[in-house]
């Protein structure tokens, strides 16, 4: 519902950004013959994300990710506003340890014993997929340009690729050894490999865009041309949590009917949010294609 909410307002918001820019450019060009142009941009990024968090027991490490986006560009002389639409892919990877366990169960004969859980460290796979829209505001002159602006993300699926292993042995009170090793009653080595669901946040974050459009010259040397080629380097910081909050619990549960089998869950599901931070980081290169699709073709590199 707060999604649906929150991109109606957003569609609103682009449509009064649009006919505002209409209105305005008219107006320039009839009165003060300001040059005004329009631009249809089509754009891919490849780079780095991390997820910057401020647990002390986890180790996060970032992981290539990228993007995907359409946009809107008006500019004025050598300013420019722009409004788009963007698939960003956040990914990061983490690892972290667990505490051996003890368990009260009954054995694979119902006797009463002790079920030990001994893991090896965990490997998280984050990867977060969010719906964007960037609002960015920015200086072009001869091909170079820069511009910088805010992002809005909405998350449309966040899971968790989960990797560990561990062992299990069970003592007896009648008993002082302990005993393991013994596959035929459960008690042996256990591989750990499934996909975990995660929540994620609406996210909002700074953004920063410098480059250089390749047919510049070009497009000095050829009456008329309308394309672009901009080649440029992104960083986004995220200004809250991205991940969704959640109150400690167990970080991992037992099958009721077999004690052997334990389903991990996710670090950030398993650990209060409160009182932490995890943003993101993405860096990365960008390519876009621009089209001037004004009346006039843009005469911005002069």
């Amino acid at each position: 519902m707060k999604n649906t909410i929150y991109s109606k307002y957003l569609l609103l918001l682009g449509i009064c950004f649009l006919s505002v820019s209409a209105v305005a450019s008219n107006k320039l060009l009839n009165q003060k013959k300001t040059p005004v142009n329009h631009f249809f941009t089509v754009g891919a990024s490849v780079g780095y994300s991390h997820m910057l968090e401020s647990y002390e027991e986890l180790s996060t490490q970032g992981a290539v990710s990228g993007l995907l986006g359409l946009g809107y560009e008006m500019r004025v002389k050598h300013f420019y506003w722009s409004l788009g639409a963007e698939a960003q892919l956040l990914r990061a990877k983490a690892n972290y340890d667990l505490a051996d366990h003890n368990m009260s169960i009954l054995d694979t004969q119902g006797k009463p014993a002790i079920m030990h859980y001994r893991f090896d460290a965990v490997q998280e796979e984050q990867n977060l997929l969010y719906v964007q829209v960037p609002i960015m505001f920015g200086f072009y002159r001869r091909g170079f340009y820069m511009g910088a602006g805010a992002k809005i993300g909405f998350p449309i699926k966040s899971f968790v690729q989960l990797n560990s292993s561990y062992v299990t042995s069970v003592t007896y009170k009648e008993y002082i050894d302990e005993f393991a090793g013994m596959d035929i009653h459960g008690y042996g080595t256990y591989m750990l490999n499934s996909k975990e669901e995660m929540a994620a946040n609406i996210k909002t974050s700074l953004a920063v865009e410098i480059g250089y459009d390749v047919l510049a010259p070009v497009r000095r040397t050829t009456k008329g041309m309308r394309h672009g080629l901009r080649l440029a380097a992104i960083c986004e910081y995220g200004l809250n949590n991205v991940v969704g909050s959640s109150t400690s619990s167990a970080a991992f549960d037992v099958s009721p009917e077999n004690a052997t089998q334990v389903v991990m869950k996710p670090f950030y599901q398993a650990h209060s949010i409160t009182g932490h931070s995890v943003n993101n980081l993405y860096a990365g290169f960008k390519i876009t294609w621009i089209c001037d699709f004004s009346a006039i073709a843009c005469d911005c590199d002069e």
